[in-house]
């Protein structure tokens, strides 16, 4: 099913995995207030971090966000919606506190809105590819460096889900 014209249609929708509801309710709360990644990754692309409670908060290399009501040391899976991720850049050198930085990979306008790739550095350094959806024209060159921001409404903290057995 098209989850667009799901959202579109419907004043209630009963949203299924294995043959099982996983949650119901009006379009805007599956979409605003999820209760599982599943129903996150439903309506879309979305970024994923593993991370770990500490004093409240879980940091991921997008920005640091509330870790809601999970308790300090859990380990966290936070989805990050591509129109979460706020572009600002070019990224000023001296800047106070300008936010997590990101590289560009690549910027492609798509009409409506421009969708960037973007590589961000996890905390030991490893390089993180990212997807940006951006309102309008944003059209940054390849290699330069923008900051980022996080719109908390369109993050998701869950605890994480235990690895699949083979």
């Amino acid at each position: 099913h098209d989850p667009e014209e799901a959202m579109f249609m419907a004043d209630r929708i009963a949203l299924m995995r294995e043959g099982h509801i996983v949650q119901t309710g009006a379009p805007a709360d599956l979409y605003c207030r999820p209760v599982e990644p599943f129903v996150v990754r439903f309506f879309g692309e979305v970024n994923e971090f593993e991370g770990v409670v500490h004093d409240g908060m879980v940091a991921t290399p997008a920005g640091t966000i509330p870790a809601g009501p999970l308790p300090q040391g859990a380990a966290v899976t936070v989805l990050v919606r591509p129109e979460a991720l706020r572009v600002a850049g070019p990224q000023a050198t001296g800047d106070a506190n300008p936010g997590p930085a990101a590289r560009v990979i690549a910027a492609r306008l798509l009409g409506r809105a421009s969708l960037l790739h973007l590589e961000v550095r996890n905390a030991a350094g490893a390089p993180r590819h990212l997807h940006a959806r951006v309102p309008g024209v944003c059209l940054p060159g390849s290699g330069q460096v923008v900051g980022l921001a996080l719109d908390a409404s369109q993050v998701f903290v869950f605890p994480r889900e235990p690895a699949a057995s083979a």
